[in-house]
Order: C-alpha cells, then sequence, then structure tokens
C-alpha cells in the first residue's frame, strides 16, 4: 500500500510491512482494473504531490488544489473511496500485526496485563485466601452495546473486512501450498472488488432491528470469547473455583431496542421484539453448545459405571414429556448422556418464546433450569471419577448458560426524565389530583379506577405499556434478561421517584402482587448534575418508599454517569475532574446506606467521549468507586474494533479484568486535599475557557458553517436523530454528532480545549506540581495522556481551510484563531508536564502510524471542503451529497474514529 513506506518502520515490524505490500499489490491492481488507468493516475499523481508537500515544497499544494478544483464529484468521489480502501486495509494489516504480537508475546511468556499476573499481584500486595474469595464474589464486568450512531461503515463492508483479515491470517500458516496459497490470494481479490463496487454509505438510516441485527454480528465472537475469559480467572484462581461456578463475573448488555431517549422509533412493540430476538438467539446457540457436549460425551454408562441419577432423570422425562418416548428409543440405550442432552435439546426448542402462563410445558422458564439440567451431567461424571470428561465442550457450555442465559444480552431501557414526569402530569390530570411523583404512591383505590393509559398522550401510554410489559416478564421469570432502567438527564431526585412511583402505579393498573424491583438508574450527564449527584443520591436513599425498592432489588443501586454530555458541556478538564469527585462522593455516600454501588460508565469511543484505553482509563478511577464492580458502554465503531477478532476480544476483556483487579490490589497514591484543590483550579480556569469559547455568539454559527456537522446529522447511520428534539441549538444536539464533526476537521475540542490556558495560569511551584502529579496520580496522568492522543490528530491549518466556508469569514478566522491559540498552549502544556520535545514520544508505534496517515487525512480534507464550497454554490446541492458522504467515511477510516 502506497499510504506505508517502508521507512516508517522498524525490525520488528517485518511481517506488518509483508501483509502492507500484499495488500498494497492487491489493491493496485484492483483500481487499475475496476476503478480504470485514469483513476490510478490520478491517485498516482495525488500521492506524488502529498509527498512533496510533506518534504516542504509549497507549490505541491497549490497543485493539488487545482488538480481538486479541476476534479468531477464523481471523480473525487472515487479517489475518496480509493483513499477509504486504503485505510481500511491498513487498519486490517495493523489488527493483524496486533493479533501477531499478542500471540507472539503469549507463547514466550512475556503476555503483560493478563488475569495471571493480576492474581500474582494480590497475592504479592499480602492478601489473604478470604479477601481474594471476597473480592470475586463481587467481580462483575459488564460490557454493554449500544446503538449509538457511530458506525459509519456498512455490515457488508465489515463481513468483506473480517473476511480479508482471515485469509491474511490462513497465508501466514506454515506448510501452505502453493495451490491453497493462489485460491487464499483469488478469494482475497474477490472480496476486494466487492468492497470497491459496495456503496461505502447506505441510502437510509437503519431500523432498530438492523441495528440489532448488526451488533449481533459481534455476539458469536463474544460467545467464543467468554468461556476462555472464564478459563484464565479458574487457572489464575484454583482456590475459588466453586465461588466462580457460582458467581460468574462476565456478561453482557444491551440498549439496542430498549434506548427510548429522543428515538421515537423504539416502543413497547420494537422492545419486546427485542427481547424475543435476544432469547432465540440464544437459544439456537444453546442447541449449538448441545450438540457439541453430545457429539463429545457419546460414553457408555456401563463401561464408566455411571451411577443410576441420570437414569432416573431421564424415565421421569420420558413420563413427563411422552412425544419425547419416540426419539429417545431410536438412540443407544446405554449412552445415557447423549440421550439426556437430547432431552435438553427438545426442551430448548420449545424454549424460544419470552416466558409467560402460556409457556410450552417443556420449555424452561429460565437459565437456572437449563443450567441445573447440564450440572447434573457434570456431577454424574465426577460421581464415578471421570472429572477429565466435565472439562472441554461441557465446561464451556456451562460458562456459556452462566454468561448469557436464556436471554443473550441484558436489556436496559433508557427514558428522558422529562418523559417520567409528562406521564406523573397525565396521571394527576386524569384524576383530579395533584403534587408531585410521590403523590402516585398515596392514590386511593377508586382513583386507580380512573387511570386509563389508552386515554393520555401517545407517547406517555406506551411508556405505561412498557412498564407493564417489564413488570409481567420479570413475574414468569425472565428478570434476568433485564438490566439496568436508566432516566437520562437526571436533575433533581423526583425524577428517580417518578419511575418508581410509576412501578407500583402500573403494577396495580396490571394486578401485580408488587412492583418488579427494577434498578431505577439516575444518569448524571452535565456539569452540574455531577456535581449535584451525591446530594441527589443522598435524598433518594432516605426516601424510604425508594429505600424499599432498593432493597427488594438485593441493595443494590445502579449510578450512570457520562462521560459525553459532561465534556461536551464542560469541556475535557472539567467533564474529567467532575467525574472523578463525583464517583468517589456517590462511592462514599453509598457505604453510609449500606448499599452495593455499581458505578456505570457511558463512555463513547471518540476521545472527547471518554474514549482511549480501556485498562488505562479503569486504573484512573477512584479505587473505592469501583471495588471489583465495572459497567460500561460499547459504541459505534468500538464495537467491532474490539469484536471482530477474536483474539482482539479476548485480549480487550482479559484488560478489562486485569485492571479491575489491580485497582483492588494496587496501592494508590491517594491524592492529597491540595492535590485536589489544585485539580480543581485546573478544571475551573479550563471550564472557564470553554465557556468562552461555546457561549461566544458566534460559536454556534462556526458550528454550523465550518465544521461538517450539516453533513453529520444528515449521515443514514443510526436510528436515532441526532438532536434529543427539533428545537435546532447546540444545547439539544447530541453529544456524538458534536464530536463526530469537530473530528472530521482535525480540531477535537471536547478532548483537550480549555488544558492551555489552565496551565497558563499556573505559576512555576504550581507546574513543578503538575510533573509530580502526572507520575504519581493515575487519574492526572490518564487525563494528560488521552490529551495528548487528541492534540497528535490536531492540524489547526486543516481546521482553517472550513474557514472559507462561513459567510462571515471574519468572524469565523478570529474563532480559528482562537481554536489554534488554545491548540498550541495545550500542545506547549503536555509537552511540559511530561518533559518531551514531542507528542507521542514515548509511543513510537502510533507516532508512526500517524504519521504516515495524516498526508492522506490532509488530501481527504482538502476534498471535502472543496466538495462542501461547491454545494454552497450548487442550484442542486444533493448531487453532491453522496461525494461528500464518502469523504466522510474515508476519513473516518482514517482516523480510525467517528463520534
Amino acid at each position: 500500500m502506497t499510504v506505508y513506506a517502508s521507512r516508517h518502520f522498524v525490525a520488528g515490524d517485518r511481517p506488518l510491512r509483508r501483509d502492507i505490500r500484499l495488500l498494497g499489490r492487491q489493491l493496485r491492481r484492483l483500481i487499475r482494473e475496476h476503478g480504470g488507468e485514469a483513476l490510478w493516475d490520478r491517485l498516482s499523481s495525488m500521492r506524488r504531490l502529498i509527498q512533496r508537500r510533506r518534504t516542504g515544497d509549497d507549490s505541491a499544494e497549490a497543485e493539488i488544489a487545482a488538480l481538486i478544483a479541476e476534479s468531477s464529484p464523481r471523480e473525487l468521489a472515487e479517489l475518496a473511496r480509493a483513499m477509504g480502501l486504503i485505510f481500511d486495509l491498513a487498519n486490517l494489516a495493523e489488527d493483524r500485526h496486533r493479533v501477531r504480537v499478542l500471540q507472539a508475546r503469549e507463547n514466550t511468556g512475556r503476555a503483560s496485563e493478563t488475569i495471571r499476573l493480576a492474581a500474582e499481584a494480590l497475592c504479592g500486595d499480602g492478601l489473604d485466601e478470604d479477601a481474594i474469595g471476597a473480592l470475586l464474589d463481587r467481580l462483575e464486568i459488564e460490557p454493554v452495546l449500544t446503538a449509538h450512531p457511530t458506525e459509519a461503515k456498512r455490515r457488508g463492508a465489515r463481513r468483506a473486512l473480517r473476511r480479508l483479515r482471515r485469509d491474511l491470517a490462513l497465508l501466514e500458516r506454515a506448510g501452505l501450498s502453493r495451490t491453497r496459497r493462489g485460491e487464499r490470494l483469488d478469494r482475497m481479490r474477490r472480496d476486494l472488488a466487492s468492497l470497491w463496487y459496495t456503496d461505502p454509505v447506505s441510502p437510509r438510516k437503519p431500523s432498530v432491528m438492523e441495528e440489532l441485527d448488526r451488533t449481533l454480528f459481534a455476539v458469536d465472537r463474544m460467545w467464543r470469547v467468554g468461556p476462555r475469559i472464564m478459563n484464565r480467572l479458574r487457572n489464575a484462581f484454583p482456590e475459588h473455583i466453586a465461588t466462580l461456578n457460582t458467581a460468574p463475573p462476565l456478561r453482557f448488555g444491551n440498549w439496542i431496542g430498549g434506548d427510548r431517549d429522543g428515538n421515537p422509533f423504539v416502543t413497547t412493540d420494537v422492545t419486546r421484539q427485542t427481547l424475543e430476538i435476544l432469547r432465540r438467539t440464544a437459544v439456537r446457540y444453546h442447541c449449538r453448545e448441545c450438540r457439541r457436549v453430545r457429539h463429545r460425551l457419546t460414553v457408555s454408562s456401563v463401561r464408566c459405571g455411571l451411577g443410576d441419577g441420570l437414569r432416573r432423570c431421564i424415565d421421569d422425562a420420558r413420563g413427563r414429556w411422552p412425544a419425547l418416548c419416540d426419539r429417545l428409543d431410536r438412540l443407544h440405550p446405554d449412552e445415557w448422556i447423549v440421550q439426556w442432552l437430547t432431552v435438553i435439546e427438545q426442551r430448548l426448542r420449545h424454549s424460544e418464546a419470552l416466558p409467560d402462563a402460556a409457556s410450552h410445558p417443556m420449555a424452561y422458564m429460565d437459565a437456572i433450569e437449563l443450567a441445573a439440567d447440564v450440572e447434573m451431567i457434570d456431577r454424574a461424571l465426577r460421581e464415578v471419577g471421570h472429572d477429565e470428561l466435565t472439562g472441554g465442550a461441557l465446561r464451556r457450555w456451562r460458562d456459556c448458560i452462566a454468561i448469557f442465559g436464556l436471554h443473550l444480552l441484558r436489556l436496559d431501557v433508557r427514558v428522558n426524565s422529562t418523559l417520567l414526569h409528562r406521564a406523573v402530569a397525565a396521571v394527576h390530570e386524569q384524576t383530579g389530583g395533584e403534587g408531585g411523583p410521590a403523590a402516585l404512591f398515596d392514590l386511593a383505590d377508586g382513583a386507580m379506577a380512573s387511570v386509563v393509559p389508552a386515554g393520555m398522550p401517545a407517547e406517555v401510554a406506551d411508556l405505561f405499556a412498557l412498564l407493564t410489559m417489564l413488570q409481567r416478564l420479570h413475574r414468569d421469570g425472565g428478570g434476568a434478561a433485564l438490566g439496568p432502567f436508566v432516566i437520562s438527564m437526571t436533575h433533581k431526585p423526583d425524577d428517580v421517584i417518578a419511575l418508581v412511583a410509576l412501578l407500583h402505579l402500573t403494577a396495580r393498573l396490571a394486578g401485580l402482587d408488587a412492583a418488579a424491583p427494577l434498578p431505577a438508574t439516575p444518569l448524571f450527564e452535565t456539569i452540574d448534575d455531577l456535581h449535584r449527584a451525591e446530594s441527589m443520591l443522598d435524598t433518594l436513599l432516605a426516601d424510604p418508599r425508594y429505600r424499599e425498592h432498593v432493597r427488594r432489588g438485593g441493595d443494590r443501586q445502579v449510578c450512570m454517569i457520562g462521560y459525553s454530555d459532561s465534556a461536551k458541556d464542560g469541556g475535557y478538564l472539567a467533564s474529567n475532574w467532575a467525574l472523578y469527585q463525583t464517583q468517589r462522593r456517590l462511592a462514599s455516600c453509598a457505604q453510609r446506606h449500606g448499599i452495593r454501588l455499581t458505578l456505570f460508565h457511558g463512555r463513547g469511543g471518540a476521545l472527547g467521549r471518554g474514549g482511549g484505553p480501556a485498562a488505562r482509563a479503569i486504573l484512573s478511577l477512584p479505587p473505592e468507586a469501583v471495588d471489583g464492580r465495572l459497567r460500561l458502554t460499547e459504541q459505534g465503531e468500538v464495537i467491532a474494533e474490539r469484536y471482530d477478532d477474536p483474539a482482539i476480544a479476548h485480549r480487550h476483556l482479559e484488560q478489562l479484568f486485569w485492571a479491575t483487579l489491580q485497582q483492588f490490589g494496587q496501592h494508590h497514591r491517594e491524592p492529597s486535599p491540595e492535590d485536589e484543590r489544585f485539580a480543581r483550579q485546573l478544571a475551573d480556569t479550563a471550564l472557564a475557557a470553554y465557556r468562552r469559547l461555546t457561549e461566544a455568539p458566534g460559536f454556534a454559527d462556526y458550528v454550523r458553517h465550518c465544521t461538517t456537522l450539516p453533513l453529520i446529522e444528515g449521515l443514514p447511520i443510526g436510528s436515532r436523530p441526532s438532536r434529543r428534539s427539533a428545537s435546532g441549538g447546540l444545547d439539544d444536539l447530541r453529544a456524538i454528532p458534536f464530536t463526530f464533526a469537530w473530528n472530521q476537521v482535525r480540531m477535537p475540542i471536547n478532548a483537550f480545549y480549555g488544558l492551555g490556558a489552565a496551565f497558563e495560569s499556573l505559576d512555576s511551584e504550581q507546574r513543578r506540581r503538575a510533573v509530580v502529579l502526572y507520575r504519581d496520580w493515575p487519574w492526572f496522568r490518564a487525563v494528560i495522556n488521552n490529551a495528548e492522543l487528541a492534540l497528535a490528530r490536531c492540524d489547526p491549518a486543516i481546521t482553517r481551510r472550513y474557514t472559507a466556508l462561513a459567510p462571515d469569514r471574519s468572524a469565523a478566522e478570529a474563532m480559528w484563531e482562537q481554536l489554534r491559540d488554545e491548540h498550541d498552549a495545550a500542545r506547549r502544556a503536555l509537552l511540559a508536564i511530561k518533559g518531551e520535545t514531542r507528542l507521542l514520544e514515548a509511543v513510537p508505534w502510533l507516532d508512526r502510524t500517524v504519521a504516515v496517515r495524516t498526508p492522506y487525512l490532509d488530501l481527504l480534507n482538502m476534498m471535502q471542503v472543496d466538495l462542501m464550497t461547491r454545494r454552497a454554490a450548487a442550484t442542486s446541492p444533493e448531487s453532491l451529497e453522496q461525494p461528500l458522504r464518502v469523504t466522510v467515511q474515508a476519513l473516518a477510516a482514517g482516523l480510525r474514529n467517528t463520534g
């Protein structure tokens, strides 16, 4: 691939260079054969000009601009498509090399950040077996997949890239014959041709069900990797196998089909359909595991001496379900395990529907029943000393049952707090009552009869239907399928009381004995709400009715903290400091009230939305706010990057466990009161600088005209609208399109802005303190390191090009000067704190990656600005939408990041 020159790599990168050369030859052939010689010549000319520009040839930039100007929109779209493919293949080669490095380290015993190393560290810290057992008892890791629209690549393209990755790995196998190698290369050429002719941008927004289907694309990898993580835990903590068997520490969640915050397409019917699809998928996977075990355990009960317990279970099944008899009679009479697995599979086949009173008599109502039946095989084998037969496929299946149950992914529901209050108001209007949410608890039976949800506004009536459906599912044994009920934009305790009151009301209306103890989960998103979070939780837990709701849920409280909206609201430093302090205060509040707190981290993929290396982020959290429990969102393109390849998925999950275990055992340097005052000073100064920018009179116009926001809002990459309402203002704009647009113009303001102003406000002694804190305080070190990643992708000169799109060029230039000055100040601050001379000095592999991509990103930005200029002047601007969308997709591939 021409984008990667060999001089950018070191000796250890030889396999990567080989892959790049191979893919480059394939791509060159593809473009010449399918794009045409003219496209190849134009791309080659651009590449030569880029190299001249990179070496300081000032005339090259003018020649590039002229070449872009004389190209038609279609020709520019083809160029952008070609460069997007270059980046896709470069990403594929880099991911393959990462897997290769991980495997080499594993084979040579040099693997880092593993569960085994975490176990050794805990023992080295002097923790006794009881302390480690207590930690494992409460160890819970739950990645939660969301439908946030940050995945710019279509599923068809993902499939083709996955096949290319597989074939690239197969070509490395020792002893591969020339014929087989030729077959692999032919298949790669076909997949590249398919990629070339696949429209990179979907013509319409996906439906919610299509989003779910796209995300289930990753579940197969999770199913494969989850049991491997459990094995790592068992091997690392052999004395605590019983603990791991009874309380599996890994599970997965999902928002797709349950997140109705601003998404009118998520209705009660959609949520129920989502739950049904997840259950059917889980059952199909379990049937596959059942067949795998049956093929491996064809043991004769006579030869291995099985006791009569399994035989009695089979006879009982025959009596309960006579329809099974004919099938069982055709099996070998001495293969009791095979017969019992046949019973299990037949029961599974009747278990695809959600449990209710009409469920088939053979259906499993919940995973506990399934686990008990499979456990009988394990127990029967162990009783006669055949422990070795309980490993392998049987052990793997038992782990899958523990991790995925019959629900596959726990479905969270999310609503905006305003909807809950509209529902409360609608009830008071119907009943003639008055007061706030708490008054619903005291509705008299006579008033209850006058509550008719069907007569309420459609959105409120659907909320009543949702709450009723969830509570009935919980009553009928489907509670394991449900995750927290998240209340976005929680501003006051009544926002949470409203949900609990509505649960009680809908339970009474549905004739249920009691309201289901669904976890009412406040989501604290803005800077002000983060500051008030402890007071809100304290007020809630002091309310007897809410405290009873929590008690019925096992004395557990989930609180979600939002990285995206807090960074959009207050900027990078203020957001990070508010999040850190909020976690400590919530943990203290939970301890005072005697409850177990789980903090749910609403992280995005972009650095301005809480992105960055996951393990580093966990280590930077306050230890008391983790305490073995971690829940975090996996959004958009992050899902594909972390779960498409099984090796990378395994590495990611193991790093989550390693960091969570490290948090428990490591000896932190607790921030002193002086450190906290210093951090607060930095955050306050950074907040003021960020607000001066975002509250300036011309900022909204700058975002509208000088970023790709209008283009991003029109992209068909998610079912959810980009705004919570149709107001059109920036306040109502979601953090995702805001971040996406700034990333595209190479100025991710919510990932660094304010850092420079904060540092420049310090005196010399305070600056020395910043250096010490970077060395000693994990939180401060993570904040600085993530800002470095954002700054390395910035380019103020590129950002300036977009100011030409503004109606008021001088005002836009003035706004850009603020951006440039803060960027330069932040860069100086970061280098001073780290004691380095250039960005990414300590991460040479990433420095190389950024260096080789930057010129091509610059070219894509130049093309994008040109197309946006043409669109502004065009009589039919819609003809330029597709070429512009291709530039967005190509830039996202090159940056490996969207929003």
